[in-house]
């Protein structure tokens, strides 16, 4: 799972390099970069046969993002194709409610041409045993359970273990309240919701795509398994959003002092 993640940071920064050579048409201009970034459809297809589904799921994320997700600079805003947002959750909808007999042609296909992909081996097998979180359900349950005990402050950071014998709830939201309670919770959520909607009304081009793909190496697998405080990426990506509040804040002011002068 280690590797998984590890190998996830260069494919999605691929896909946000791509989205940005599409977006602003140069692929003529870029081809070399193009190409050398195609490349990593190598460490894609290793992925698929080896890894883990957090990273698959995120790097998938990413790409729908950047075709549903537009951005303007001439007008320094982020525009979202709601038709498109549309045909992609019936999409979801979809193939959640066929989600076995979908991976079992897949399966067939693949196996017929000695292909493997652990990736739908394992979904298959945990659909077989009805536990497609593979655990994580039970562990929520435990967790949200304890969260009660002690809603606004938690039970302190990283005491999961300590409390339950379990590593970590595997979630972030869940680990987040049962660790520092509503109150961390709150600040977290408000600081990453807050920079997000500034991010959307006003930013500039590297700042759009540098967000977005500190956000996708992030924020998808810390719903999905990991230990949040030690998930470097999760807190590249909160500090970031962190400084961009403090820089839009300081903005703000100082075109305050220039309209009072």
């Amino acid at each position: 799972m280690g590797m998984s993640y590890i190998f996830m940071v260069p494919l999605i920064s691929s896909v946000v390099f791509l989205a940005y050579i599409i977006q602003n048409k140069l692929l003529g201009k870029e081809i070399l970069f193009v190409v050398l970034s195609s490349i990593q459809s190598i460490y894609l297809l290793k992925l698929l046969q080896y890894g883990s589904r957090g990273p698959i799921l995120s790097i998938a994320l990413c790409a729908i993002f950047f075709i549903i997700v537009k951005y303007s600079p001439e007008k320094k805003s982020v525009s979202i194709n709601n038709s498109k947002v549309t045909i992609y959750i019936v999409i979801g909808m979809i193939v959640f409610s066929q989600l076995k007999p979908i991976l079992l042609f897949i399966n067939d296909f693949l196996a017929e041409r000695n292909i493997k992909a652990q990736i739908i081996e394992k979904t298959l097998r945990l659909l077989e045993s009805n536990d497609a979180l593979n655990g994580r359900d039970g562990i929520y349950e435990i967790a949200i359970r304890m969260f009660w005990e002690s809603p606004f402050i938690g039970h302190g950071i990283s005491t999961f273990d300590h409390y339950t014998g379990i590593n970590y709830p595997h979630n972030l939201v869940i680990q987040l309240l049962f660790d520092g309670g509503l109150l961390l919770t709150i600040i977290f959520l408000c600081t990453v919701l807050f920079s997000l909607n500034k991010w959307r009304k006003n930013c500039d081009s590297n700042m759009f795509y540098l967000l977005i793909f500190l956000f996708f190496v992030s924020i998808p697998g810390a719903f999905a398994s990991g230990d949040i405080w030690e998930n470097e990426r999760l807190w590249v990506y909160v500090g970031f959003s962190f400084s961009l509040l403090l820089n839009n804040y300081y903005i703000e002011v100082e075109n305050e002092k220039g309209d009072l002068i």
